[in-house]
């Protein structure tokens, strides 16, 4: 009889820690997701930048860009897209990728307080870095960093254009579009840019996407 209740305290003991195990393991697996998305918000915060937002106008203010490099333009999911044809690492199709599923995340923009279309640059690192030839943004922004990406409609009011850097790893370079698309559908919905509504889009771009 003794033995037969060692038994089952002994098996009930076992199921226990199985579950105790079970539990550690679970809460192990979501603490690594919530420190991979810490982590992420944290690396943007840092290395992001903040929007790129010109105070003057200045006339024909791509005119710098067009005579630095070369580009040709596809339309893709309603968003013309400016890139140089003789740069390998640009992919055309994982930039289609990325403006499709963020509009189909985004969903139905309701209202549009102004229905203006989109350019997208992609640029080589020594174009959207130089200062003197993307001199249309106020670079003192964001402390005079070197940026990732940038959203502006100031120069041409009737046209929203998104600048990005190309040599950015691909995964990087797909957050970066997604964060300034969001920009483009704060602007064309009238609302302040803010930032952290951006990256929080960014983050959660990056877990569903494939392109990520």
């Amino acid at each position: 009889m003794l033995s037969i209740r060692f038994e089952i305290i002994t098996k009930n003991f076992n199921v226990c820690v199985a579950r105790v195990n079970f539990t550690i393991v679970y809460y192990n697996l979501i603490m690594v997701k919530i420190k991979r998305l810490i982590l992420a918000t944290i690396v943007s915060s840092l290395m992001f930048h903040h929007p790129a937002m010109a105070r003057t106008r200045v006339d024909n203010h791509l005119a710098s860009i067009m005579r630095s490099v070369d580009l040709e333009s596809q339309v893709m999911e309603g968003v013309t897209v400016y890139y140089n044809p003789e740069d390998r690492s640009v992919d055309l199709e994982r930039t289609r990728r990325v403006l499709r599923e963020a509009i189909a995340m985004i969903g139905p923009i309701d209202p549009v307080c102004q229905d203006i279309p989109l350019k997208l640059f992609i640029l080589p690192n020594r174009v959207i870095n130089d200062r003197e030839i993307m001199s249309f943004l106020v670079w003192e922004a964001w402390g005079n960093k070197n940026i990732w990406g940038a959203y502006d409609s100031f120069h041409e009011p009737d046209v929203g254009e998104i600048y990005v850097n190309g040599v950015l790893p691909m995964s990087t370079l797909s957050m970066t579009i997604a964060h300034e698309y969001y920009h483009y559908t704060q602007d064309i919905r009238c609302v302040t840019k803010d930032e952290q509504e951006a990256r929080r889009f960014e983050v959660r771009f990056c877990e569903i996407s494939s392109t990520c």
